[in-house]
This record gives structure tokens, C-alpha cells and sequence, in this order.
């Protein structure tokens, strides 16, 4: 399970999102946006927090399933 998460979940997310987005080019979800400024008022940064958060409870909600399985 550790390693699904560490591993296969996260890289299938990353290449999902990068697919995606990676023909978007120069605007709000611009891919290689060096400048913080510009990335932190983005739409891309408050995507990635969408993401961050789904992530998180997908991970509680299995960790809950999987303990309560156990017991």
C-alpha cells in the first residue's frame, strides 16, 4: 500500500496532470512558470491545491477503509 502511494499513485497523477495541461503554452496554467509572483496568484496554483487536497483525502479515506477492514 506504502509503495502504491509513494510510487504508482503519484506518478500517475503527475503524468496526468502534465498531460493535460502541457499543450495549455504561456497563460493561467502555464507549466513552466518560473516567477513565484505570477504562479502564486495563478489559476494553476490554486489547481494544484485542488489536487493537493483530493490527494489527501483519498489517502484518509483509504487508510480508514483498510484499518477498519483489519479490525
Amino acid at each position: 500500500m506504502a509503495l502504491y502511494l509513494k510510487d504508482s499513485f503519484i506518478s500517475t497523477l503527475r503524468i496526468g496532470v502534465r498531460t493535460s495541461l502541457r499543450d495549455v503554452g504561456r497563460g493561467w496554467y502555464n507549466l513552466q512558470e518560473s516567477d513565484w509572483e505570477v504562479y502564486r496568484v495563478s489559476k494553476l496554483r490554486r489547481l494544484m491545491e485542488v489536487i493537493k487536497f483530493n490527494m489527501q483525502v483519498s489517502v484518509n479515506r483509504t487508510l480508514v477503509w483498510r484499518t477498519a477492514k483489519v479490525m
